[in-house]
């Protein structure tokens, strides 16, 4: 790691430069962000158009909107992988992690115990959740191999829809 007199540099800024700069970002959003705005950027995750549309409503051109998401994604603060990027499709593309803390807490549900008195209050709640809709629930119990019929650890399309929604 790269240090600068006494502060480490992470991808290229200094620790001290990355707080100051986070704090007037932070402060120039509140100034400056419709409610609508506030709103979209409140999400865990959004679609880049409905992002493009809340910043267009404070003035923010497309041009704009991307190059804030491209330094953004480099700070960590987001996550976005837009077409200058080689990951991804058309779906990944087209949204924007807001709260990069939900992949994390997505995949931490995804790979699990299977049992429900092996996990914490969190999962188990995701849960009761889950199977309040009766399809949803088949796809848990199946994911989580406790119907005999079922193999151990499939994520269908339907349980991953459900999570992606929650």
């Amino acid at each position: 790691m790269q240090t600068s007199i006494d502060h480490p540099v992470v991808d290229g800024f200094v620790e001290t430069e990355r707080a100051d700069w986070e704090r007037a970002v932070t402060k120039h959003v509140m100034q400056r962000a419709s409610a609508g705005l506030r709103v979209v950027c409140g999400q865990a995750r959004v679609s880049l158009g409905a992002l493009e549309e809340a910043a267009g409503e404070v003035g923010m051109d497309k041009g704009e909107v991307h190059s804030a998401l491209v330094l953004l994604h480099a700070t960590g603060s987001v996550l976005h992988y837009g077409t200058d990027t080689r990951r991804g499709s058309n779906a990944l593309q087209g949204t924007v992690f807001m709260q990069p803390q939900f992949i994390i807490d997505t995949i931490k549900y995804v790979i699990r115990e299977p049992s429900g008195s092996d996990v914490n209050d969190e999962v188990r709640a995701l849960d009761a959740r889950i199977r309040q809709n009766a399809d949803d629930a088949k796809a848990l119990d199946q994911f989580l191999g406790t119907e005999k019929k079922h193999g151990l650890g499939v994520l269908t399309r339907q349980l991953l829809t459900h999570l992606w929604r929650h």
